[in-house]
């Protein structure tokens, strides 16, 4: 009886090639049995690929299965309905009898080839082409990725692009630093599957998520998988739709962002985007719907964001995008290089990005600066006082020992970070300015020296009393209850200088700065 079946079934198929079936039976019913027969094979391969483990060479077997299936019936069944008009067209002739049916279906079955044709070049070729390139020639589309631990092991950053591997490379790089509970994602996207795989690794772990400079496509993917979910001062997530093959895929990462807690009205809308564009929201709009835990600045999480080559020469890249920084190169190139070596040492450390910029300020940039300011134009120099006069009170309302520490020494990191971002920045531009400013050479007689100096100290005195002002003449004997008032002389003192005329202001401040920096 088997056999019998077979022989059946066989002489069925050999039949229908050769178009021994009645042309009506061949093109409606074979054609309609024959496309739902088609239609459960694909839903049942479909069903077998699996949906959590992303492997380009089920995907690419998966693909080149589907489009055998649906071009072998196309041909299969073009063919057999093309034989069976023929045929009845013959019988129709010898019945000398029209045969239109046969014309018609014939300039159906060429219709039909041509769209099976373009729908083939359109989709298949595409897909087919780039499942080969994910599975045999490790994804060229998709930029290398690197994993690095920082921090004492604290902290995971994944740089570049999402590609087959990384969530097994993550996987065992979290193994080998158990104690990672941030993971750093700085990524332009990739494929969606393995951003699923990567996310449900951060989920399972209980991890943290973090961006400094860029997540986007399908990063937001793994980004959504963290405990917490921070976002850098400045960083970006990108969202549009999925796409494979130049082919929009809507639905394809919404479940992941509704389960992640998102609103679904800023789900709806950040898969809306064509994958040729990309939506950037706002920081609120990422707050309101719950996309992000909040806003780190740049002391909570370690440096990164710098590329997958961290090079000298990328961070010196990298610095250059600041103003200031082309401005120390360009005043003293050995002081840039020696910076930019001293960035990418603490980067690789795992210091947070904050501390290594206020480590620079204080024992890099600052000596260059104090070096060069006694040379700085009369206004730069005026502008310059102003500020270190409000960073006095700024301190000395905080903490007069470390005002006072900080009129002496210099700015150290645990100084910066008492001071306000405000302020922080108006001594960035001002160090630009004094880096960039015309040299000024100045040469002032004792005699007119010494007079400057008698006019400045009797509007303080006439200002503040005979004792207090006397304080700043000999900053080194200050006792410790005089910090205070020492703090609020000397800014007294740097606010009255700027009121001067701008020629005799910028002879005491240099002179003063000169002293200071023990340049003659």
């Amino acid at each position: 009886m088997a056999v019998q079946s077979a022989r059946a079934a066989g002489n069925f198929f050999a039949r229908f090639w050769r178009g021994d079936y009645s042309l009506p039976f061949s093109y409606w019913v074979i054609g309609f049995l024959g496309n739902i027969a088609i239609g459960l094979l694909v839903v049942v391969l479909s069903a077998a690929v699996p949906r959590d483990d992303f492997n380009p060479y089920v995907l690419g077997a998966y693909i080149l299965a589907i489009w055998l299936l649906v071009m072998g019936w196309g041909v299969f069944h073009i063919v057999g309905v093309w034989r069976s008009a023929n045929r009845y067209r013959d019988e129709k002739r010898q019945q000398n009898k029209p045969a239109a049916w046969a014309a018609v279906a014939q300039v159906l079955l060429v219709l039909g080839a041509i769209r099976l044709g373009v729908e083939f070049i359109r989709s298949g070729l595409p897909q087919l082409r780039e499942a080969a390139d994910i599975a045999l020639r490790n994804d060229p589309q998709i930029p290398g990725y690197k994993i690095r631990v920082m921090r004492n092991g604290s902290e995971m950053e994944i740089a570049g692009g999402l590609k087959y591997g990384l969530a097994s490379d993550a996987d065992k790089v979290l193994a080998a630093s158990p104690q990672v509970r941030v993971v750093h994602l700085n990524s332009i996207g990739g494929r969606v599957g393995e951003a699923k795989k990567l996310g449900a690794l951060i989920r399972k772990r209980g991890l943290s998520t973090y961006t400094s400079t860029e997540c986007l496509s399908a990063c937001t993917i793994a980004f959504a998988a963290g405990r917490d979910r921070w976002l850098k001062e400045g960083g970006k997530l990108g969202f549009h739709t999925a796409s494979f093959a130049g082919e929009d895929m809507p639905n394809v990462m919404r479940t992941d962002l509704i389960e992640a807690g998102y609103d679904p009205a800023f789900v709806s809308r950040a898969i809306s985007y064509a994958s040729g564009k990309m939506w950037f929201p706002t920081v609120s709009e990422l707050q309101s719907a719950k996309v992000i835990t909040g806003v780190a600045d740049g002391y909570k999480f370690a440096a990164s964001g710098y590329g997958i080559d961290a090079t000298n020469e990328n961070f010196a890249k990298e610095l250059r995008r600041e103003s200031v920084f082309q401005a120390v190169e360009q005043a003293d190139p050995k002081a840039f290089a020696a910076i930019a070596a001293e960035f990418q040492r603490r980067y690789v450390e795992g210091v947070p990005e904050g501390t290594i910029i206020d480590d620079i300020r204080s024992q890099k940039m600052l000596p260059l600066i104090r070096s060069r300011l006694p040379t700085a134009d009369d206004r730069t120099l005026i502008d310059f006082v102003i500020l270190v006069a409000d960073q006095y009170d700024a301190l000395g309302a905080k903490d007069p020992e470390a005002c006072y520490r900080y009129s002496l020494q210099g700015a150290d990191t645990k100084t910066l970070a008492m001071l306000s971002p405000q302020l922080r920045d108006r001594e960035l531009a001002l160090s630009e300015r004094i880096l960039r400013s015309a040299q000024v050479q100045r040469s002032p007689t004792k005699a007119h020296l010494q007079s400057l100096y008698e006019v400045l100290f009797r509007r303080m005195i006439s200002k503040y009393g005979n004792r207090d002002p006397r304080l700043v003449l000999e900053p080194a004997k200050v006792q410790l209850p005089e910090y205070r008032t020492y703090c609020r002389m000397a800014s007294a003192t740097f606010r009255e200088i700027s009121i001067f005329p701008p020629a005799e202001a910028g002879v005491l401040i240099g002179e003063m700065f000169k002293e200071a920096s023990g340049t003659k």
